[in-house]
C-alpha cells in the first residue's frame, strides 16, 4: 500500500463529495506547492507541475560558469540551468529558463547573466532569484560567441569580430570600440590592460584596450602549427591548447610584459592518442593544468577524460596522467580544490586535494538515468527504468523526493511490479544468450536492492506485463511475439506480425500494440497463447490500457482510440478522440485517461462515457517531451528525456460535461461508517428494487482490493463489513456498480 500517498491525500484533500445525481465526483483540494521549475513557458489548464526528477541535463552542456556557490550551465536545448553548490557533494536544482536560442558562452556579474546566441544576438538574464531567472531583454543586432566581462566592460567575440559594450547600465549596454581580427576568434582572456586573443591557426594575438573605444593589436603569436583554440591567463603566465597532427599541444608563455610574451615550455600529449585526439577546454589550479579531451585512438568507442600536466616548472611542463570519463567534458572550471565539469549531460564535481588523482566528490542530477522507458510506483517509490538502468526516488512527498539509489543495467525498455519484485525488459546490442528480462526482489528496501537476469532466446525485449502467476514480454529478433515466462523459464510463446511497442495482460488476455495494429491473444492458457483478435485501423498505435470492458490505445499523432472488449473475440472502437499531439503513453484512474504527448506534455480526458471522451485538463511546453507517465491520484509522474516530472490533476478531475450527465433513478449506499476507520467500517445500502449489484473496495490507484459483494439484492436495508485488518493507512474508495446505471464512489480513511 501507498501510505505516503495517502498520508498527504489526508492532510490535503478536503471531504469528496459524492453528488446523488452524478457519477461525477467532486474534489475540493486546497493545495499549495512550489514551482520547482519556473520561467518557463507553457500552457496549461487544471494541471500543475510541481517538480522535476532530472536524471540528465535535457540535451548536452554546452557552457559552465561557477560563481560563489552557484553554477550556470546552458544545454543544447536552449536552456539555462541554476544550480546550488553550497553544499558540492551535493548540487541542487534551483531554476531554469529557456532562452531564444542555443547559448554558445554565458558571462556573469552581479545579479545578471549575459547569454551569447550566435547570429540570434546577445540575451541579459535577471539572476538575482536564481529560483526564478527572468530574460529582460534580447538584442539581436549584437552577434555573439565568446563572452567576457572585465570591469563593468562586455567584450564580445563573433567570428572576426570583437565588440566592446558598457554594462554600467546592465539593461542598457552602450557601444564602446570595436576590432576585427583576420581569422575567426576563438577565445579571449584579460590582464591589466590587455586583451589575449586565440584565433586558431593565427596563433593568438595581443591587444591593448587601455583605451577600450580603440582597441590596438601590439603583438601576435605565430602558433600556426598549434591551432591555438583556448587561452587562460592566470598571474604572469598565459596558457594554451590547441590541436596538432599529431596530438594536442598545451603551451606556456610568460606575459610579465603583456606586450611581448616569452614562449616559456610545452607539453606535448601524444602518448598513446593520435590527429584524432581534441582537447576541449583548460582549466589552471596551483602547480597543475587540467586539460578535457576526446580521443578516438585507440579506444573503440570515443575516450574521454581529462589530462592532468604539472606546471611547477613552467620551462618544462610534464604530462602525469589522465582521469577518466565517461562522456566528453566540454568546459572545465577549478575553484576551491574544485574542479566542476560540464560532463555531457551530467555536471560533476572533482576533489583535487591531490591533483595527481583526482576523485568524485559529487554530481547532478543524482539519478544518473538515460531515456526514460518505463516508470512504477510502489511502497512509496518511484522505480524508473531507462536505458541506463534502474532508478529509485522516495516521492512519499511528491513535491520534495529524494533519491535512493540506481543499478545500472544495459538499456531496459520496460519496468512492470508484481507484490515485491519489478521486472525489467532489456534490449541487449547482441541478444544471443544474453538477459531477455531482469527482476528486483525485496523492493520494499530499495536502497541495498538485489538484481537478477534471466538469460533470453535470441530475443530483444522491449515491453514486458506481469500478472500473480506470469511475466509477460514482447520481443523482436529471430521470431517477433509474445513470450511468457514462469518466473525464470520460457513456458510459451505466440509469433505475431510487426513491430511490438507495449503489453498489458489482464484477465487471462495480453493486449500488444505494434506497427501492424492492436492484437489480442488468450493467455488463459500460458503454455498455449492463442491470437483472438486483431485490428488494423490505427496509424501509430503506442500504449494501451486496459479498464473493465473497455481499452484505451494511444495512436500517436492519430489521437486516442476507446475500444469495447467486453468480448476480446469480438473488439469494437467505441470512440475516436482527435488532437493535435503525439499521444505515446496512456494510463486510467478511475473515469479519466491522462495521457502522454511527446511533442511537449500531458493530456487529461474524462471517459466517464467512453464512447464521448472530453478534455479536462493539460499541461503543454515544447521542452516536455513526454513518452511514459502512470498516476497515483492526484499526482501524474511522466518520463521525458531522461527526467522525470511530476504533475497535480485534481483540478482536472472537477470538471464536469454539462452534455453528457445522465442522472440515476436511485441510489444503493446511504451511508459508510465510521468514517475514518481503524480497522472496520460498514457499508450501509439501500435497495429500492430487485437488481444485481456489485460492491467493491479499492485503493487510491483505482486497483479492486476486495468484493463484498456481487449478486442481486431485494428491496429492503442491507449491511457489509470491510476488515481493513493488514491494510496500511490512507485513503480507500467503496464503489458500488448496477448494471445500465451509473456507479457510486464513497471516500474512506483508514487511520492508525
Amino acid at each position: 500500500m501507498l501510505t505516503g500517498f495517502s498520508e498527504i491525500l489526508s492532510q490535503r484533500l478536503k471531504m469528496l463529495l459524492f453528488i446523488q445525481n452524478r457519477k461525477h465526483f467532486l474534489f475540493s483540494i486546497a493545495v499549495v506547492f512550489l514551482l520547482v521549475i519556473t520561467a518557463t513557458a507553457q500552457d496549461s489548464l487544471n494541471v500543475s507541475l510541481i517538480n522535476t526528477l532530472y536524471g540528465g541535463i535535457d540535451g548536452s552542456i554546452n557552457d559552465l560558469v561557477i560563481d560563489e556557490n552557484l553554477a550556470f550551465f546552458t544545454s543544447s536545448k536552449k536552456e539555462l540551468v541554476i544550480l546550488d553548490i553550497s553544499t558540492p557533494e551535493t548540487p541542487e536544482f534551483l531554476g531554469r529558463i529557456q532562452l531564444p536560442e542555443n547559448v554558445q558562452d554565458i558571462a556573469v556579474t552581479g545579479d545578471y547573466l549575459y547569454a551569447s546566441l550566435g547570429e540570434a544576438g546577445l540575451s541579459l538574464v535577471d539572476i538575482s532569484n536564481p529560483a526564478a531567472p527572468r530574460l529582460i531583454d534580447t538584442w539581436e543586432d549584437w552577434h555573439s560567441n565568446t563572452l567576457l566581462i572585465e570591469n563593468q566592460e562586455l567584450y564580445i567575440a563573433y567570428n572576426e569580430n570583437l565588440t566592446i559594450l558598457d554594462i554600467s547600465d546592465a539593461d542598457d549596454p552602450g557601444h564602446v570600440g570595436s576590432y576585427i581580427h583576420d581569422h575567426r576568434i576563438r577565445d579571449i582572456a584579460i590582464s591589466g590592460d590587455y586583451l589575449f586573443l586565440a584565433a586558431r591557426i593565427d596563433g593568438f594575438q595581443v591587444i591593448d584596450i587601455s583605451d577600450p573605444s580603440s582597441p590596438n593589436q601590439v603583438q601576435s603569436v605565430d602558433e600556426r602549427i598549434a591551432r591555438v583554440e583556448r587561452i587562460v591567463v592566470d598571474g604572469q603566465y598565459a596558457y594554451t591548447i590547441g590541436s596538432l597532427m599529431e596530438g594536442g599541444s598545451f603551451r606556456i608563455y610568460d606575459i610579465n610584459n603583456p606586450a611581448d610574451p616569452e614562449f616559456s615550455g610545452q607539453a606535448f600529449i601524444i602518448a598513446a592518442y593520435d590527429e584524432d585526439l581534441d582537447l576541449n577546454s583548460l582549466a589552471i589550479s596551483g602547480n597543475h593544468a587540467f586539460i578535457p579531451f576526446t580521443s578516438n585512438y585507440p579506444f573503440e568507442p570515443i575516450a574521454y577524460g581529462v589530462f592532468i600536466i604539472d606546471i611547477s616548472d613552467h620551462a618544462d611542463p610534464e604530462y602525469v596522467t589522465a582521469y577518466d570519463l565517461d562522456n566528453e567534458c566540454v568546459e572545465i572550471v577549478i575553484l576551491d580544490r574544485l574542479a566542476y565539469l560540464a560532463n555531457d549531460n551530467t555536471f560533476h564535481v572533482i576533489n583535487l586535494n591531490n591533483p595527481v588523482s583526482p576523485r568524485e566528490s559529487g554530481f547532478f542530477p543524482e539519478m544518473q538515468t538515460g531515456r526514460i522507458t518505463g516508470i512504477e510506483l510502489s511502497f512509496h517509490y518511484a522505480f524508473i527504468s531507462s536505458r541506463n538502468g534502474l532508478s529509485i526516488v522516495n516521492v512519499n512527498n511528491p513535491a520534495e523526493t529524494e533519491f535512493i539509489n540506481h543499478v545500472e543495467l544495459i538499456y531496459c525498455t520496460d519496468i512492470t511490479i508484481n507484490g515485491n519484485i519489478a521486472y525489467l525488459s532489456t534490449a541487449r546490442p547482441v541478444p544471443a544468450d544474453e538477459e531477455v528480462f531482469f527482476y528486483a526482489t525485496d523492493i520494499e528496501n530499495p536502497d541495498s536492492i538485489y538484481i537478477h537476469s534471466v538469460p533470453g532466446n535470441n530475443c530483444y525485449s522491449n515491453g514486458i506485463s506481469s500478472d500473480s502467476q506470469y511475466i509477460y514480454i514482447i520481443g523482436y529478433h529471430e521470431s517477433n511475439g509474445l513470450f511468457i515466462f514462469d518466473n525464470s523459464n520460457l513456458i510459451g510463446s505466440i509469433e505475431l506480425a510487426g513491430d511490438l511497442n507495449t503489453v498489458t495482460v489482464l484477465n487471462g488476455f495480453a493486449f500488444i500494440t505494434g506497427n501492424e495494429g492492436l492484437s489480442i491473444v488468450n493467455v488463459e492458457d500460458p503454455e498455449n497463447p492463442v491470437e483472438t483478435a486483431s485490428l488494423n485501423e490505427f496509424q501509430s498505435p503506442r500504449g494501451v490500457i486496459v479498464n473493465s470492458n473497455y481499452a484505451y490505445l494511444a495512436d500517436g499523432e492519430n489521437g486516442m482510440f476507446v475500444i469495447n472488449i467486453s468480448n476480446p473475440s469480438d473488439p469494437e472502437i467505441t470512440a475516436h478522440y482527435e488532437s493535435t499531439g503525439n499521444f505515446t503513453s496512456i494510463y486510467t484512474w478511475f473515469d479519466n485517461a491522462v495521457l502522454a504527448d511527446s511533442t511537449g506534455g500531458i493530456r487529461i480526458l474524462n471517459v466517464e462515457y467512453p464512447s464521448e471522451p472530453y478534455e479536462t485538463g493539460y499541461y503543454l511546453h515544447e521542452g516536455l517531451e513526454t513518452t511514459e507517465l502512470r498516476v497515483h491520484f492526484p499526482y501524474v509522474f511522466t518520463g521525458a528525456g531522461s527526467n522525470c516530472y511530476i504533475f497535480d490533476i485534481s483540478e482536472a478531475l472537477n470538471v464536469e460535461n454539462e452534455e453528457n450527465v445522465i442522472l440515476p433513478d436511485n441510489s444503493v449506499i446511504s451511508s459508510v461508517y465510521p468514517n475514518p476507520f481503524n480497522s472496520f467500517f460498514q457499508v450501509n445500502a439501500v435497495i429500492v428494487s430487485p437488481q444485481p449489484i456489485q460492491i467493491t473496495i479499492h485503493n487510491i490507484l483505482g486497483q479492486q482490493i476486495s468484493s463484498l459483494h456481487n449478486g442481486v439484492l431485494n428491496p429492503g436495508s442491507c449491511k457489509f463489513v470491510f476488515d481493513g485488518t493488514g491494510f496500511s493507512s490512507g485513503v480507500y474508495f467503496v464503489k458500488a456498480s448496477v448494471p445500465g446505471k451509473i456507479d457510486q464512489m464513497h471516500k474512506v480513511m483508514l487511520l492508525r
